[in-house]
Protein backbone atom coordinates (compact mmCIF):
# COMPACT_ATOMS: atom_id res chain seq x y z
CA UNK A 1 0.00 0.00 0.00
CA UNK A 2 1.85 3.47 -1.04
CA UNK A 3 1.17 5.86 1.69
CA UNK A 4 -0.01 9.82 1.10
CA UNK A 5 1.56 12.60 2.66
CA UNK A 6 -1.14 14.03 5.20
CA UNK A 7 -2.32 17.41 4.14
CA UNK A 8 -5.41 17.04 7.40
CA UNK A 9 -5.88 20.45 9.06
CA UNK A 10 -3.87 18.45 11.72
CA UNK A 11 -0.59 19.19 10.06
CA UNK A 12 2.10 20.64 12.07
CA UNK A 13 4.83 23.27 10.82
CA UNK A 14 7.93 21.96 11.75
CA UNK A 15 8.42 25.79 13.14
CA UNK A 16 5.99 25.67 15.39
CA UNK A 17 6.96 21.96 16.27
CA UNK A 18 10.43 23.24 17.60
CA UNK A 19 8.63 26.13 19.48
CA UNK A 20 6.13 23.54 21.20
CA UNK A 21 8.63 21.45 22.37
CA UNK A 22 11.37 24.16 23.61
CA UNK A 23 8.81 25.41 25.62
CA UNK A 24 7.27 22.33 26.94
CA UNK A 25 11.41 21.17 27.69
CA UNK A 26 12.20 24.59 29.28
CA UNK A 27 8.66 24.61 31.49
CA UNK A 28 9.50 21.50 32.97
CA UNK A 29 13.23 22.27 33.26
CA UNK A 30 12.03 25.08 35.57
CA UNK A 31 10.06 22.90 37.08
CA UNK A 32 12.80 20.14 38.07
CA UNK A 33 15.01 23.45 39.24
CA UNK A 34 12.92 24.49 41.11
CA UNK A 35 12.67 20.96 42.83
CA UNK A 36 16.54 20.85 42.78
CA UNK A 37 16.94 23.84 44.76
CA UNK A 38 14.45 22.86 47.16
CA UNK A 39 16.05 19.54 47.38
CA UNK A 40 19.22 21.00 48.20
CA UNK A 41 18.31 23.75 50.76
CA UNK A 42 16.88 21.11 52.67
CA UNK A 43 19.91 18.51 52.45
CA UNK A 44 21.79 22.20 53.80
CA UNK A 45 19.97 22.28 56.19
CA UNK A 46 20.27 19.12 57.29
CA UNK A 47 23.96 18.90 57.68
CA UNK A 48 24.10 22.32 58.66
CA UNK A 49 24.92 20.95 62.47
CA UNK A 50 27.40 18.79 61.88
CA UNK A 51 29.53 21.31 59.39
CA UNK A 52 28.94 24.11 61.74
CA UNK A 53 29.93 21.99 64.75
CA UNK A 54 33.15 20.97 62.93
CA UNK A 55 34.16 24.45 62.18
CA UNK A 56 33.52 25.34 65.63
CA UNK A 57 35.78 22.59 67.21
CA UNK A 58 38.40 22.98 64.87
CA UNK A 59 38.13 26.89 66.08
CA UNK A 60 38.02 26.00 69.60
CA UNK A 61 41.26 23.60 69.39
CA UNK A 62 42.88 26.56 67.81
CA UNK A 63 41.81 28.92 70.33
CA UNK A 64 44.33 26.73 72.70
CA UNK A 65 47.40 27.95 70.71
CA UNK A 66 45.41 31.66 69.59
CA UNK A 67 42.37 33.62 70.66
CA UNK A 68 39.82 32.80 67.73
CA UNK A 69 36.35 33.64 67.96
CA UNK A 70 33.48 31.27 69.11
CA UNK A 71 31.28 30.16 66.44
CA UNK A 72 29.24 27.62 68.50
CA UNK A 73 28.19 29.99 71.01
CA UNK A 74 27.07 32.70 68.05
CA UNK A 75 25.64 30.15 66.41
CA UNK A 76 23.24 28.79 69.98
CA UNK A 77 22.40 32.95 70.19
CA UNK A 78 21.16 32.67 66.72
CA UNK A 79 19.20 29.00 67.20
CA UNK A 80 17.81 30.13 70.79
CA UNK A 81 15.09 32.61 69.30
CA UNK A 82 13.81 30.09 66.69
CA UNK A 83 13.93 27.23 69.10
CA UNK A 84 12.38 28.64 72.16
CA UNK A 85 9.53 30.63 69.99
CA UNK A 86 9.97 30.51 66.08
CA UNK A 87 6.32 32.12 65.33
CA UNK A 88 7.77 35.50 67.20
CA UNK A 89 11.22 35.51 64.98
CA UNK A 90 10.67 38.67 62.09
CA UNK A 91 10.46 36.92 58.77
CA UNK A 92 13.77 38.71 57.81
CA UNK A 93 15.25 37.12 60.26
CA UNK A 94 14.35 33.78 59.81
CA UNK A 95 15.34 34.23 55.96
CA UNK A 96 18.73 35.07 57.45
CA UNK A 97 19.15 32.26 59.75
CA UNK A 98 18.13 29.76 57.43
CA UNK A 99 20.32 31.25 54.35
CA UNK A 100 23.31 31.40 57.03
CA UNK A 101 22.62 27.97 58.11
CA UNK A 102 22.20 26.30 54.48
CA UNK A 103 25.56 28.20 53.11
CA UNK A 104 28.14 25.74 54.31
CA UNK A 105 25.80 22.75 52.97
CA UNK A 106 25.00 24.85 49.51
CA UNK A 107 29.00 25.27 48.78
CA UNK A 108 29.33 21.70 49.72
CA UNK A 109 26.56 21.06 47.09
CA UNK A 110 28.13 23.37 44.62
CA UNK A 111 31.69 21.87 44.69
CA UNK A 112 29.97 18.18 44.43
CA UNK A 113 28.52 19.37 41.26
CA UNK A 114 31.29 20.46 39.93
CA UNK A 115 32.88 17.39 40.70
CA UNK A 116 30.69 15.17 39.47
CA UNK A 117 30.23 17.50 35.96
CA UNK A 118 33.42 17.11 35.54
CA UNK A 119 33.76 12.86 35.71
CA UNK A 120 30.59 12.85 33.64
CA UNK A 121 32.49 15.62 30.96
CA UNK A 122 35.37 13.24 31.04
CA UNK A 123 33.63 10.11 30.71
CA UNK A 124 31.83 11.30 27.48
CA UNK A 125 35.28 12.73 26.09
CA UNK A 126 36.98 9.28 26.99
CA UNK A 127 34.19 7.67 24.88
CA UNK A 128 35.20 10.59 22.01
CA UNK A 129 39.14 9.91 22.65
CA UNK A 130 40.03 6.76 23.83
CA UNK A 131 37.66 4.34 21.96
CA UNK A 132 39.02 2.94 18.71
CA UNK A 133 37.84 5.72 16.26
CA UNK A 134 39.28 7.01 12.56
CA UNK A 135 38.60 9.54 10.93
CA UNK A 136 36.43 8.91 7.48
CA UNK A 137 38.27 6.60 4.93
CA UNK A 138 38.99 8.57 1.60
CA UNK A 139 38.51 5.35 -0.05
CA UNK A 140 35.11 5.00 1.83
CA UNK A 141 31.92 6.47 -0.66
CA UNK A 142 29.38 5.53 2.02
CA UNK A 143 31.60 7.57 5.23
CA UNK A 144 32.54 10.37 2.39
CA UNK A 145 28.81 10.76 1.84
CA UNK A 146 27.70 11.04 5.66
CA UNK A 147 30.51 13.25 6.47
CA UNK A 148 30.12 16.01 3.23
CA UNK A 149 26.26 15.41 4.54
CA UNK A 150 26.99 16.39 8.05
CA UNK A 151 28.76 19.57 6.70
CA UNK A 152 25.88 20.48 4.00
CA UNK A 153 23.92 20.20 7.69
CA UNK A 154 26.11 22.41 9.49
CA UNK A 155 26.09 25.27 6.90
CA UNK A 156 22.66 24.87 6.69
CA UNK A 157 22.45 25.38 10.31
CA UNK A 158 25.19 28.45 10.71
CA UNK A 159 27.60 26.44 12.72
CA UNK A 160 31.39 25.31 12.16
CA UNK A 161 31.31 21.49 11.18
CA UNK A 162 31.67 18.73 13.23
CA UNK A 163 34.58 16.51 13.45
CA UNK A 164 33.67 12.74 11.96
CA UNK A 165 34.72 9.79 13.96
CA UNK A 166 34.05 6.05 12.54
CA UNK A 167 34.14 3.83 15.05
CA UNK A 168 33.13 0.00 15.21
CA UNK A 169 29.95 0.46 17.00
CA UNK A 170 26.18 -0.11 16.20
CA UNK A 171 23.88 1.60 13.98
CA UNK A 172 23.77 4.80 15.85
CA UNK A 173 25.75 7.76 15.77
CA UNK A 174 26.24 10.57 18.64
CA UNK A 175 27.23 14.04 19.25
CA UNK A 176 29.89 15.26 21.61
CA UNK A 177 31.40 17.95 22.94
CA UNK A 178 30.74 21.11 25.29
CA UNK A 179 29.71 23.76 22.33
CA UNK A 180 29.94 23.61 18.51
CA UNK A 181 33.53 24.95 18.22
CA UNK A 182 34.34 21.47 20.06
CA UNK A 183 31.55 19.38 18.66
CA UNK A 184 32.72 15.71 17.84
CA UNK A 185 29.95 13.47 15.21
CA UNK A 186 30.65 9.64 16.23
CA UNK A 187 29.18 7.27 13.76
CA UNK A 188 29.06 3.17 14.00
CA UNK A 189 30.02 1.63 11.08
CA UNK A 190 26.75 -0.72 11.05
CA UNK A 191 25.26 2.69 11.00
CA UNK A 192 26.79 3.79 7.41
CA UNK A 193 26.17 0.23 6.13
CA UNK A 194 22.45 0.30 6.41
CA UNK A 195 21.39 3.51 5.57
CA UNK A 196 21.23 5.10 2.27
CA UNK A 197 21.79 8.79 1.70
CA UNK A 198 18.66 10.52 2.31
CA UNK A 199 18.63 8.76 5.84
CA UNK A 200 22.06 9.97 6.84
CA UNK A 201 20.76 13.01 5.77
CA UNK A 202 17.99 13.07 8.46
CA UNK A 203 20.74 11.42 10.78
CA UNK A 204 23.29 14.37 10.06
CA UNK A 205 20.60 16.69 10.45
CA UNK A 206 19.52 15.68 13.46
CA UNK A 207 22.83 15.44 14.89
CA UNK A 208 23.69 18.85 13.89
CA UNK A 209 19.96 20.66 15.08
CA UNK A 210 21.48 18.83 18.53
CA UNK A 211 24.85 20.96 18.84
CA UNK A 212 23.30 24.15 17.09
CA UNK A 213 20.85 24.09 20.15
CA UNK A 214 23.04 23.33 23.02
CA UNK A 215 21.84 19.84 23.72
CA UNK A 216 25.14 18.38 24.54
CA UNK A 217 26.20 21.65 27.26
CA UNK A 218 22.65 20.86 28.68
CA UNK A 219 23.01 17.36 28.87
CA UNK A 220 25.95 17.29 31.10
CA UNK A 221 24.24 19.68 33.54
CA UNK A 222 21.14 17.68 33.92
CA UNK A 223 23.19 14.58 34.07
CA UNK A 224 25.55 16.07 36.54
CA UNK A 225 22.24 17.14 38.61
CA UNK A 226 21.66 14.05 39.37
CA UNK A 227 25.03 12.59 39.64
CA UNK A 228 24.87 15.20 42.77
CA UNK A 229 22.29 12.97 44.72
CA UNK A 230 23.96 9.91 43.64
CA UNK A 231 27.11 10.45 45.07
CA UNK A 232 25.63 11.79 48.79
CA UNK A 233 23.18 9.09 48.70
CA UNK A 234 26.31 6.28 48.00
CA UNK A 235 28.53 7.79 50.53
CA UNK A 236 25.38 7.96 52.71
CA UNK A 237 24.59 4.30 51.82
CA UNK A 238 27.80 2.71 52.57
CA UNK A 239 28.18 5.04 56.09
CA UNK A 240 28.00 2.29 58.62
CA UNK A 241 29.53 -1.09 56.71
CA UNK A 242 33.04 -1.63 57.06
CA UNK A 243 33.56 -3.17 53.66
CA UNK A 244 31.13 -0.48 51.92
CA UNK A 245 33.00 2.42 53.78
CA UNK A 246 36.50 1.57 52.10
CA UNK A 247 34.57 1.57 48.87
CA UNK A 248 33.48 5.31 49.84
CA UNK A 249 36.76 6.23 50.43
CA UNK A 250 38.03 4.55 46.96
CA UNK A 251 35.44 6.53 45.30
CA UNK A 252 36.77 9.88 47.04
CA UNK A 253 39.82 9.17 45.67
CA UNK A 254 38.32 8.31 42.05
CA UNK A 255 36.96 12.05 42.14
CA UNK A 256 39.91 13.58 43.16
CA UNK A 257 42.10 11.77 40.70
CA UNK A 258 40.77 12.28 36.78
CA UNK A 259 41.86 9.18 35.18
CA UNK A 260 39.44 7.34 32.59
CA UNK A 261 39.93 4.22 34.94
CA UNK A 262 38.59 6.25 37.78
CA UNK A 263 35.92 8.03 36.40
CA UNK A 264 34.47 4.72 34.85
CA UNK A 265 34.29 3.32 38.25
CA UNK A 266 32.81 6.63 39.28
CA UNK A 267 30.12 6.34 37.34
CA UNK A 268 29.26 2.50 37.80
CA UNK A 269 28.89 3.71 41.40
CA UNK A 270 26.75 6.05 40.98
CA UNK A 271 24.93 4.14 38.23
CA UNK A 272 22.95 2.61 40.97
CA UNK A 273 23.37 4.33 44.18
CA UNK A 274 21.31 2.67 46.31
CA UNK A 275 22.65 -0.98 45.06
CA UNK A 276 24.81 -3.24 47.73
CA UNK A 277 28.48 -2.82 46.92
CA UNK A 278 30.03 -4.88 50.02
CA UNK A 279 30.15 -8.53 49.44
CA UNK A 280 28.20 -10.73 52.27
CA UNK A 281 30.48 -13.01 54.58
CA UNK A 282 29.64 -14.07 57.66
CA UNK A 283 31.38 -11.69 59.87
CA UNK A 284 29.51 -8.59 58.59
CA UNK A 285 26.01 -10.50 60.07
CA UNK A 286 26.29 -9.12 63.58
CA UNK A 287 24.11 -7.23 65.96
CA UNK A 288 26.75 -5.24 68.08
CA UNK A 289 28.30 -1.91 67.11
CA UNK A 290 31.55 -1.71 67.11
CA UNK A 291 34.01 1.36 67.99
CA UNK A 292 34.38 2.39 64.28
CA UNK A 293 29.91 2.35 64.30
CA UNK A 294 30.27 4.85 67.27
CA UNK A 295 32.46 7.23 66.09
CA UNK A 296 30.29 7.32 62.73
CA UNK A 297 27.42 8.09 64.95
CA UNK A 298 27.91 11.78 64.75
CA UNK A 299 27.13 11.76 61.18
CA UNK A 300 24.04 9.26 61.27
CA UNK A 301 21.49 12.14 61.34
CA UNK A 302 22.88 14.87 59.14
CA UNK A 303 24.68 12.32 56.61
CA UNK A 304 22.41 9.59 56.37
CA UNK A 305 19.06 10.86 56.21
CA UNK A 306 20.34 13.76 53.70
CA UNK A 307 21.91 11.85 51.38
CA UNK A 308 18.76 8.96 51.26
CA UNK A 309 16.34 12.08 51.28
CA UNK A 310 18.25 13.07 48.39
CA UNK A 311 18.34 9.34 46.20
CA UNK A 312 14.92 9.10 46.79
CA UNK A 313 13.48 12.40 46.02
CA UNK A 314 15.81 12.34 43.03
CA UNK A 315 14.88 8.83 41.93
CA UNK A 316 11.14 9.65 41.94
CA UNK A 317 10.74 13.46 40.77
CA UNK A 318 13.54 14.81 39.56
CA UNK A 319 15.21 12.07 37.27
CA UNK A 320 11.37 11.31 35.76
CA UNK A 321 10.85 15.15 34.87
CA UNK A 322 14.46 15.64 33.66
CA UNK A 323 14.02 12.70 31.46
CA UNK A 324 10.50 14.07 30.14
CA UNK A 325 12.38 17.50 29.81
CA UNK A 326 15.22 15.22 27.54
CA UNK A 327 12.16 13.51 25.59
CA UNK A 328 11.29 16.66 24.24
CA UNK A 329 14.65 18.31 23.24
CA UNK A 330 14.53 14.91 21.21
CA UNK A 331 11.40 16.04 19.53
CA UNK A 332 12.57 19.47 18.97
CA UNK A 333 15.85 18.33 16.92
CA UNK A 334 13.62 16.10 14.96
CA UNK A 335 11.67 18.87 13.61
CA UNK A 336 14.83 21.35 13.37
CA UNK A 337 16.34 18.59 11.43
CA UNK A 338 13.14 18.61 9.43
CA UNK A 339 13.81 22.43 9.09
CA UNK A 340 17.41 21.83 7.70
CA UNK A 341 16.12 19.37 5.43
CA UNK A 342 12.85 20.35 4.66
CA UNK A 343 12.23 16.86 3.96
CA UNK A 344 11.01 14.96 6.85
CA UNK A 345 11.03 11.19 4.99
CA UNK A 346 14.74 10.74 5.07
CA UNK A 347 14.74 10.92 8.64
CA UNK A 348 11.27 9.08 9.18
CA UNK A 349 13.04 6.08 7.06
CA UNK A 350 16.37 6.05 8.79
CA UNK A 351 14.32 5.75 12.65
CA UNK A 352 12.61 2.81 11.22
CA UNK A 353 15.34 1.01 10.14
CA UNK A 354 17.05 2.12 13.38
CA UNK A 355 14.18 -0.01 15.27
CA UNK A 356 15.05 -2.65 14.39
CA UNK A 357 18.89 -2.39 14.36
CA UNK A 358 21.73 -3.34 17.18
CA UNK A 359 21.97 0.68 18.28
CA UNK A 360 25.14 0.26 20.98
CA UNK A 361 27.95 2.52 20.73
CA UNK A 362 29.09 4.00 23.58
CA UNK A 363 30.76 2.95 27.09
CA UNK A 364 29.31 5.29 29.29
CA UNK A 365 25.38 5.07 30.06
CA UNK A 366 26.21 8.37 31.28
CA UNK A 367 26.37 9.40 27.73
CA UNK A 368 23.99 8.01 25.88
CA UNK A 369 21.35 10.62 25.82
CA UNK A 370 23.82 12.21 22.87
CA UNK A 371 22.72 9.56 21.00
CA UNK A 372 20.50 9.63 18.31
CA UNK A 373 18.24 6.76 19.21
CA UNK A 374 18.37 4.61 22.69
CA UNK A 375 21.72 2.41 22.73
CA UNK A 376 20.53 -0.96 23.91
CA UNK A 377 22.81 -0.85 26.92
CA UNK A 378 21.27 2.56 28.30
CA UNK A 379 19.46 1.94 31.41
CA UNK A 380 19.28 3.10 35.15
CA UNK A 381 16.32 5.72 35.04
CA UNK A 382 12.76 5.11 35.54
CA UNK A 383 11.41 6.92 32.63
CA UNK A 384 13.70 6.24 29.38
CA UNK A 385 15.61 10.01 28.17
CA UNK A 386 14.42 8.85 24.61
CA UNK A 387 10.73 8.61 23.32
CA UNK A 388 9.83 5.38 21.57
CA UNK A 389 10.51 4.96 17.89
CA UNK A 390 7.35 5.09 17.27
CA UNK A 391 5.84 8.58 18.84
CA UNK A 392 9.13 9.77 16.99
CA UNK A 393 7.89 8.61 13.78
CA UNK A 394 4.05 9.86 14.26
CA UNK A 395 5.44 13.56 14.73
CA UNK A 396 7.40 13.27 11.88
CA UNK A 397 4.29 11.69 9.70
CA UNK A 398 2.24 15.21 11.36
CA UNK A 399 4.89 16.99 9.98
CA UNK A 400 4.54 15.47 6.67
CA UNK A 401 6.20 12.47 6.28
CA UNK A 402 5.13 10.01 3.91
CA UNK A 403 6.78 6.66 4.13
CA UNK A 404 4.67 5.76 7.71
CA UNK A 405 1.34 5.20 8.41
CA UNK A 406 -1.07 7.93 8.33
CA UNK A 407 -1.28 9.27 11.87
CA UNK A 408 -4.71 11.50 12.13
CA UNK A 409 -3.88 12.65 15.53
CA UNK A 410 -0.79 12.45 18.19
CA UNK A 411 -1.23 8.71 19.69
CA UNK A 412 -3.36 8.79 22.50
CA UNK A 413 -2.63 6.05 26.30
CA UNK A 414 -5.41 3.98 26.89
CA UNK A 415 -8.11 5.41 29.34
CA UNK A 416 -6.94 2.47 31.79
CA UNK A 417 -3.34 3.54 31.42
CA UNK A 418 -4.25 7.39 31.79
CA UNK A 419 -5.63 6.19 34.98
CA UNK A 420 -2.60 3.95 36.20
CA UNK A 421 -0.02 7.09 35.66
CA UNK A 422 -2.34 9.47 37.42
CA UNK A 423 -2.77 6.72 40.25
CA UNK A 424 0.85 6.27 40.57
CA UNK A 425 1.40 10.03 40.47
CA UNK A 426 -0.95 10.53 43.34
CA UNK A 427 0.74 7.62 45.28
CA UNK A 428 4.10 9.24 44.90
CA UNK A 429 2.98 12.93 46.10
CA UNK A 430 1.68 10.93 49.19
CA UNK A 431 4.80 8.94 49.59
CA UNK A 432 6.89 12.22 49.18
CA UNK A 433 4.56 14.00 51.34
CA UNK A 434 4.41 12.03 54.30
CA UNK A 435 7.94 10.47 54.26
CA UNK A 436 9.87 14.07 53.76
CA UNK A 437 8.73 15.59 57.01
CA UNK A 438 9.10 11.83 58.70
CA UNK A 439 12.74 11.85 57.24
CA UNK A 440 12.91 15.61 58.40
CA UNK A 441 12.54 14.32 61.85
CA UNK A 442 14.00 11.41 62.47
CA UNK A 443 17.08 13.28 61.09
CA UNK A 444 16.78 16.56 63.67
CA UNK A 445 16.08 13.55 66.62
CA UNK A 446 19.11 11.85 65.73
CA UNK A 447 21.35 15.11 64.82
CA UNK A 448 20.28 16.57 68.35
CA UNK A 449 21.18 12.83 70.19
CA UNK A 450 24.09 11.99 68.41
CA UNK A 451 25.72 15.30 66.50
CA UNK A 452 24.77 18.00 68.77
CA UNK A 453 25.41 16.97 72.19
CA UNK A 454 28.46 15.54 71.37
CA UNK A 455 29.95 18.55 70.15
CA UNK A 456 28.25 20.69 72.64
CA UNK A 457 30.41 18.68 75.28
CA UNK A 458 33.65 18.51 73.62
CA UNK A 459 32.88 22.62 72.93
CA UNK A 460 32.69 22.83 76.95
CA UNK A 461 35.50 21.08 77.36
CA UNK A 462 37.70 23.04 74.76
CA UNK A 463 36.22 26.49 76.24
Amino acid sequence: MQWQPWQGTEREDFFNAVARHRRTAWRITLACGVAYAVLALVMSLLLAPLLYGVAGLVLDILNLLFPTPDLLAYAGTLVSPIVDDPMAVPTVDLLKFILLASAPGLVLMVVVAWVVSRAIRQSALFDTTQQVGRPPDSGSLVELQFANTLEEMAVAALIPAPKVVVIDGGANAAASGMDAQQATVMVGQSLLVLLNRAQMQGIAAHLIAAIADNDMKIGMRTASVLGVFALLTRLSVNLLDKDSFAASRHLLRALCVPTAASQAFVLAQLSDPFADTAPQTAQQHTDKLGWREWLLMPLMGPVWFSGFLGGFVSTLILSPGIAWAWQQRKYMADATAVRLTREPDGLSAALSALSHANTSLLSSVWASHLCVVAPQQAAGMIVSVFPSVERRLAALVRMGASNQPLVVSPPVAPVWATLLVGSLLVVMAGLVAVLLPLLVMASTMLTMLFTIMPIAILHAVLR
